[in-house]
């Protein structure tokens, strides 16, 4: 039996593949089926109980850390620069900091938004991004997430803003940067989360959308075992040229395409091939020498090899 892509609608010659849960370690298999014409691969079948493989207590984007809520005063400040800098590519110390550390904040690019800006994070999780941006000088924040427990109120100095148990679809207001970063692979309906997008915008805004991509390095060299694959949580493991269709399909510009992949990748996956999930004891976060390793995700990055991509997107007609 042919599957049909959902992003390309194709049905000839679509590959079928068993991927398990690697993350919480049940192990248990899930059938994805991996399109022959735009390359993205895709759940078979959604489970009914999605939601129990976000495991609050452990699963990381719920976590809040306590290095977070100390407020601390040095690290605030540090990222203040980082931002000032990849904002406006005016600031001495930013330009030092990212120097050095070339993946903070990396899918910030100059004149896109600012601190002023309204933002959303559409799956935010616990919202541990947005507590650093508005610890850095962000003043209009706001996060949604369908598998939080309940709403969550973030107090950070001056800044108060609320991470709400919610789909895109009941948003009624308009932000000029619609970020998801590492969420838009986890909606079972991206044609209808663009769409729905179209509702929150601007004429001028921007949706920034990171994802794991299948067409990379790490595909090639560890299958299923990869780390950004994550079944089941992961309904879609997009390639660039999925991205690209789905954007065209619903009017958007694709204005930026970075590659901005970090270590975990490597680490993870190594893990992953050994049948060690993410929270056994037998984890090894060392498993890799760590002497070349950022050396080699920098390279990957700059090849546009490796599995980890940032989009800005912008409407085509901004007549609205």
């Amino acid at each position: 039996m042919e599957y049909k892509c959902s992003i390309c609608d194709n049905d000839k010659n679509n590959t079928l593949l068993i991927a398990k849960e690697m993350m919480l370690g049940t192990f248990e298999n899930f059938e994805y089926y991996k399109c022959s014409r735009c390359g993205c691969a895709q759940i078979k079948n959604i489970p009914e109980n999605l939601q129990q493989y976000y495991n609050t207590d452990v699963y990381y984007s719920f976590q809040q850390s306590q290095s977070q809520r100390k407020k601390n005063a040095l690290e605030n400040l540090i990222r203040k620069q980082v931002f000032k800098y990849r904002l406006k590519r005016i600031n001495l110390i930013g330009k030092i900091i990212c120097t050095y550390n070339k993946n903070l904040f990396s899918w910030v690019i100059p004149n896109t938004f600012n601190f002023n800006s309204s933002i959303i994070d559409i799956g935010s999780g616990a919202g541990n991004l947005l507590v650093k941006m508005a610890n850095s000088g962000f003043k209009n924040l706001y996060g949604i997430d369908p598998y939080i427990e309940q709403d969550i109120i973030h107090e950070c100095g001056k800044v108060k803003f609320k991470i709400e148990k919610k789909e895109v679809d009941n948003i009624r207001d308009k932000y000029d940067l619609i970020m998801m970063h590492h969420s838009f692979e986890h909606m079972d309906n991206p044609h209808k989360v663009l769409e729905d997008i179209k509702n929150i915008m601007h004429p001028n805004s921007k949706i920034l959308i990171r994802i794991p991509i299948i067409d990379s390095y790490f595909w090639r060299k560890y299958g299923i075992y990869w780390y950004g694959f994550d079944a089941p949580r992961h309904l879609f493991l997009y390639s660039v040229n999925s991205i690209y269709l789905l954007a065209e399909k619903h009017g958007f510009n694709i204005d930026t395409l970075n590659f901005d992949a970090v270590k975990d990748s490597f680490i993870c996956s190594e893990n992953f091939q050994r049948n060690i999930h993410r929270y056994s004891d037998k984890y090894a976060p060392n498993i890799i020498p760590k002497k070349g390793l950022r050396k080699e995700i920098r390279k990957l990055n700059t090849l546009c090899d490796s599995d980890s991509v940032y989009f800005y997107l912008s409407l085509k007609n901004i007549s609205m």
